[in-house]
């Protein structure tokens, strides 16, 4: 599963202009029903925000209004923010490719049409970029022995998601979430410590669709970390997420131990899934773990927390 995100921003007008974003989808992935969202923000609208089967292709339309000088999101505050989410399609194909077009109406007549100069001359303006394929993150030290923790970056930042955290009866688990960010295909959870990620690209926790938390199966002090039982949930097992004065109830319908390439666990679900996934099998000789344990549960119950 790869996420793509595009911002589009409107800073060569002083006016707001309409605008049809068309990203066609490439040959080697499949689209994930339900990923699709188109967030326009300040003064900037969405009248169209779809996925056409037919053609393959994503679709957006409405208005960007203006912000002059701006060059990202950082800097605009009327930008329109489209992403979904692929699945690549064989096993051999390592990275993707994406570009999408933006057609705007250029004379002003409401319409974008080959009366707008940029759609007659092909001159529309393309976004491009090209991902790896993911592989689940690696969430483990060598167990009952000291590694030095390197330094984390600065570009490597924790979310903070207030007060969310999630909880585990049966193994006495509880721990706060935070937000890990996708970086070069995976997610660098070095520096989780006794916390639990929640893996950027996946649908947040609570919401519809399929949410990935992980966590250390061992610390970097050798000891044991949040994770390190994941094995011992069964099938009817209880997972809770706390959050916003409500407990979020999920049983845990499957648990099982896969490749750290095998990105199915990652995959979109229909209806509140939320998926768990830390190392397994450390081996000594290449220091590295060769599996990954990978529990699915899905949404039972949300009550107030009194």
């Amino acid at each position: 599963m790869i996420t793509w995100r595009q911002v589009w921003i409107n800073n060569g007008n002083a006016a707001a202009v309409d605008v049809w974003v068309i990203d066609p989808l490439a040959a080697d992935t499949a689209y994930i029903p339900g990923s699709l969202r188109c967030e326009a923000r300040g003064a900037s609208s969405t009248d169209l925000c779809q996925y056409t089967p037919s053609q393959r292709r994503i679709e957006w339309r409405g208005t960007i209004a203006p912000d002059p000088g701006a060059t990202d999101e950082n800097t605009a505050t009327n930008e329109v923010v489209i992403t979904f989410q692929v699945r690549v399609l064989g096993t051999e194909k390592q990275s993707v490719s994406n570009q999408s077009s933006a057609h705007w109406d250029e004379n002003g007549d409401k319409h974008i049409d080959r009366l707008d100069p940029n759609v007659a001359n092909g001159k529309a303006v393309h976004a491009r970029a090209k991902a790896r394929r993911p592989v689940l993150p690696n969430s483990g030290f060598p167990p009952a022995r000291q590694s030095r923790l390197p330094q984390k970056p600065k570009a490597v930042h924790y979310a903070d998601l207030g007060q969310l955290w999630l909880e585990i009866p049966r193994l006495d688990v509880q721990a706060p979430i935070v937000g890990v960010p996708a970086r070069g295909g995976t997610w660098p959870v070095t520096w989780l410590g006794n916390r639990i990620g929640w893996l950027e690209g996946t649908a947040f926790p609570t919401w519809q669709g399929n949410s990935v938390l992980t966590a250390h199966v061992y610390l970097s002090n050798g000891l044991p970390g949040p994770f390190v039982n994941l094995a011992a949930l069964r099938w009817g097992d209880q997972i809770v997420i706390h959050a916003w004065g409500w407990r979020f109830v999920y049983q845990v319908l499957s648990n099982q131990v896969v490749r750290a390439n095998d990105t199915r666990a990652l995959a979109h679900k229909t209806g509140d899934w939320l998926t768990l996934v830390t190392c397994r099998g450390y081996d000594p000789h290449t220091q590295t773990y060769r599996w990954r344990q990978v529990v699915q549960a899905v949404r039972v119950n949300a009550t107030p927390e009194h």
